[in-house]
């Protein structure tokens, strides 16, 4: 799965790993990386809310996360 945001204010609330490119029914090590998932920000701003009192990621990537610009928060 690819994710890019252009441009844009997104809010998103979620229990579990609020933006995930991962692709779906694949299950691998923590440490192996898929070089089809990527996680790509180039403006806008970007609100990440994780709903939970675990330590979830904000942004997962079960491959590469590139911030060309834009805010996080």
């Amino acid at each position: 799965m690819q994710i890019r945001m252009i441009n844009g204010d997104v809010t998103v609330y979620s229990e579990d790993d609020p933006v995930n490119a991962g692709e779906k029914g694949v299950k691998n090590q923590v440490d192996v990386a898929n070089d089809n998932c990527i996680v790509q920000i180039d403006g806008g701003t970007l609100h990440i809310y994780v709903t939970n009192e675990r330590e979830d990621d904000g942004i997962d990537s079960n491959g590469s996360i590139v911030i060309n610009g834009g805010n996080i928060y």
